[in-house]
């Protein structure tokens, strides 16, 4: 959890300016303190927002301690052994080829700086997502917390959970998109925090992805990534 010593705190709220989430608020006294239940426990604060050294931190106990993992991107996943909140290979495919001819790959980003999310929201995309038959990244520090993966579902005790922001990642076949976005689009007018939504497969498909975009009344923005990766030796 992070903290604000009253007996350090100099009353210049500069640490407020740094908060993304809003969660330092200022008391009668004039000293700034941290709404525990707002804070994502990203660390910005901590790093760069005292001059005086009021502001300490100390590891969260579970289930709280999911805050900084998705939150903090200095902070390591025991599951995946490396910081952030995706994999490396979020939206490209030149080192696993993990998405073959005929599928694709989907990420969704729920939350953003100002809003953020919790793992209940998350909930009600993974659950659609999985209704649809998109099949989760095994390798995304998210798959690792899901009780039921086939469902989609997370421990009922992380569910008032909060983060600044989560990136499910998974694969389905090309012909079970349009599924997937229907749910999608569902879950949106329902859903209390924003998402924004990335699909990406091979380049000799692109024509029947982009079709079955555009079937959706989505707006498409193609984006080309090339990465530098050294590819796998095939067998």
């Amino acid at each position: 959890m992070v903290q604000i010593s009253k007996s350090k705190c100099v009353c210049c709220h500069r640490c407020a300016l740094f908060c993304p989430v809003a969660a330092i608020r200022s008391g009668r006294d004039g000293a700034s303190w941290i709404d525990e239940a707002i804070c994502v426990e990203c660390g910005v604060c901590v790093r760069n927002g005292c001059l005086s050294g009021a502001i300490r931190r100390r590891r969260s106990p579970w289930p709280r301690s999911v805050r900084a993992l998705f939150s903090d991107p200095v902070t390591k996943h025991r599951s995946t052994g490396v910081p952030g909140r995706g994999t490396a290979e979020s939206k490209t495919n030149d080192v696993t080829n993990r998405i073959q001819p005929g599928q694709v790959g989907l990420n969704v980003e729920l939350g953003r700086p100002g809003v953020g999310t919790s793992f209940h929201q998350v909930q009600q995309v993974t659950r659609r997502m999985a209704k649809a038959g998109a099949g989760f990244e095994e390798q995304n520090p998210l798959t690792h917390l899901m009780s039921d993966r086939r469902r989609g579902v997370f421990p009922r005790e992380l569910w008032p959970e909060r983060v600044l922001s989560v990136v499910v990642e998974a694969s389905l076949p090309l012909e079970e998109l349009a599924g997937v976005l229907k749910e999608l689009r569902a879950v949106e007018r329902k859903i209390g925090t924003v998402f924004s939504v990335s699909v990406y497969c091979r380049w000799a498909d692109r024509r029947r992805m982009l079709a079955l975009v555009d079937r959706r009344r989505l707006l498409p923005q193609a984006k080309v990534n090339v990465g530098l990766g050294r590819a796998r030796r095939q067998r």
